[in-house]
């Protein structure tokens, strides 16, 4: 069986739900609020589950159980190897605290293998900088390894120069490359 990815706001990054699958990941779950977003995503991956949903309200759920199609017939949930989140800009800094808390309590309650985080440089600025000292504190009370880079698209085919930070995360009992 394949590894399985949850994509969370998964209209931000269509083109990395590409990327693992041409890699042989599951993209098994997608969770996307934005109506067209995700008219778009069912319309292109039929075969996956698509919350459409703010990610708060899939996490005040999935804390909750109230999601019969992420839990196996027998009611044991899923295992989720893999979260991908691409940060929004819209609100995504507003609320910075709850929005870091949110995304480690992701990877405690579905402790996943691996990770994947990306964002705009904006988050490394001075009023922003405290989202991502706080994710990577609750990740390593978790146990889970951080290497945070820079990446430039072009530098992966992309035509457009655009810088990304990007935060990867593997549990100690996984291998995080060191490039």
């Amino acid at each position: 069986e394949n590894p399985k990815v949850l994509v969370l706001c998964a209209g931000n990054d269509i083109g990395m739900s590409r990327g693992y699958e041409k890699k042989g990941l599951d993209v098994a779950w997608q969770v996307e609020e934005d109506p067209k977003k995700a008219k778009f995503l069912r319309q292109k991956y039929s075969g996956r589950k698509l919350f459409q949903e703010s990610v708060p309200h899939f996490l005040d759920n999935l804390r909750k159980g109230n999601y019969d199609r992420f839990f196996s017939e027998d009611g044991e949930m899923e295992e989720v190897d893999h979260i991908h989140l691409a940060a929004p800009l819209r609100n995504y800094f507003e609320d910075k605290d709850k929005n870091a808390r949110a995304f480690v309590e992701f990877f405690k309650l579905l402790k996943p293998k691996t990770g994947m985080y990306v964002s705009s440089l904006e988050l490394l600025l001075e009023e922003n900088i405290e989202i991502l000292e706080a994710m990577v504190a609750g990740l390593h009370r978790l146990d889970y390894q951080i290497r945070l880079m820079i990446l430039n698209a072009t530098d992966f085919g992309d035509p457009i120069e655009t810088k990304r930070l990007v935060l990867f995360m593997a549990a100690e009992t996984a291998c995080l490359p060191l490039r």
